[in-house]
């Protein structure tokens, strides 16, 4: 864990983040997906090995290919999912985590799930209306100091007439 100092908004000072360079979310996908195919193919390849030849529909020569068809299968699902969910959800929180640290609300627009994705698209609308509320935030905040100096000057001014 390490912190690193990262631009609020404009005109804020800087907010400190703390980033975890640890396992992620993708490592999870792809850990998940790989041991549920690894499982699968496993347990292909066993039942095939428990399989008796006795049954008079025994061919050995397709007995001998299908179980490692279907284990490669079972394994290459396993590595399409973890594709598709990587790209999908993983890119899209880790554009989400750009966003927020930029601080710059029109990158959400070119997030994988910028529509049609229920969840992952409402939290990416909330947020672009929560990063562009926090720079008008920020911005009526500079706005205020520079009419609190302003005040300040004028009051001086008057004081010392």
């Amino acid at each position: 864990m390490r912190d690193t100092q990262t631009p609020a908004a404009v005109g804020a000072a800087s907010a400190t983040s703390v980033v975890h360079p640890g396992a992620g979310l993708r490592l999870r996908l792809w850990l998940g997906f790989l041991l549920i195919g690894a499982a699968g193919a496993a347990g292909i390849l066993g039942l095939s090995a428990w399989a008796a030849p006795a049954d008079p529909l025994f061919d050995p020569r397709a007995f001998g290919v299908w179980p490692w068809a279907a284990a490669l299968l079972c394994l290459s699902l396993a590595v399409g999912f973890a594709l598709w969910l990587d790209h999908a959800v993983a890119s899209h929180v880790r554009g989400l985590c750009r966003a927020i640290a930029g601080g710059d609300p029109t990158e959400l627009g070119t997030l994988p799930a910028a529509a049609g994705w229920g969840e992952l698209s409402l939290l990416t609308a909330q947020l672009q209306s929560l990063i562009a509320r926090h720079r008008e935030m920020s911005r009526a905040s500079l706005d205020l100091e520079e009419l609190r100096h302003r005040i300040r000057v004028v009051r001086v001014a008057v004081e010392g007439r």
